[in-house]
């Protein structure tokens, strides 16, 4: 290279070195777009940790949800499994059961006045029906029967017919359960059957070889002893 080209390619390359203002511009220029590079970086790093901890959140209250979801559905079916629970049942509730399906009168699943033939449709009781030592033939006409509850206990619902008055009645028959049932008075022990008045119909509960009987009868004969 001659030494005019080369002083020439000197003199050219000096003629572009910057000057300190504009070196100090170009230094504040690249610091801007470093601090704003490390802002980019940081508001990324903030809404990653932020999303992470949500997650986290949303976990554990997905996860508490699930549990109180839980705790509510086992509280709620050891309360109806409480409730539906018999407990022991005296005299009085008894009575009030009974009347209130005897108010009711729901149609009978097998009609028939024979006794046997009645019997033989109540299959699924633990116990077999029997007529009651109190209860006159003459007098009570069977209709038939359907299946009933007492206190949560399966049991035999029967229809008769009061021929005295000319009235429906319904006579209830259930295991005797002393689990279940309280204080029923034993006529094999000498004991009275107890009549109890509810919303103005009498009910005469009385227990007998190991049946609790339950009978409604018409409010103008009410009386402790159907023996008539």
């Amino acid at each position: 290279m001659s030494p005019k080209l080369k002083q020439g390619v000197n003199t050219f390359y000096n003629d572009k070195q910057l000057s300190d203002k504009q070196y100090e511009q170009l230094n504040n220029l690249i610091g801007d777009a470093k601090q704003q590079q490390s802002q980019r970086e940081s508001i990324a790093a903030d809404k990653a940790t932020s999303t992470f901890w949500q997650r986290k959140k949303i976990s554990r209250l997905s996860l508490h949800g699930s549990i109180a979801a839980a705790v509510s559905c086992l509280s709620l079916v050891l309360l109806i499994a409480f409730l539906l629970m018999p407990h022991s049942a005296n005299i009085q509730e008894v009575a009030t059961e009974v009347a209130s399906n005897h108010s009711h009168l729901k149609p009978l699943t097998i009609q028939s006045s024979s006794f046997p033939q009645v019997r033989a449709f109540f299959t699924e009781l633990s116990f077999e029906i029997q007529p009651s030592s109190l209860l006159n033939k003459q007098r009570w006409q069977l209709l038939g029967g359907r299946y009933c509850s007492v206190n949560g206990i399966k049991a035999a619902q029967l229809r008769l017919l009061d021929t005295k008055n000319k009235s429906i009645q319904t006579f209830y028959q259930v295991e005797n359960k002393a689990a279940y049932f309280e204080h029923m008075p034993n006529i094999i022990n000498n004991e009275l059957p107890v009549s109890v008045n509810i919303d103005g119909v009498p009910v005469t509960v009385w227990s007998e070889n190991g049946i609790l009987y339950a009978l409604t009868h018409s409010p103008s004969l009410a009386a402790s002893r159907q023996d008539e």
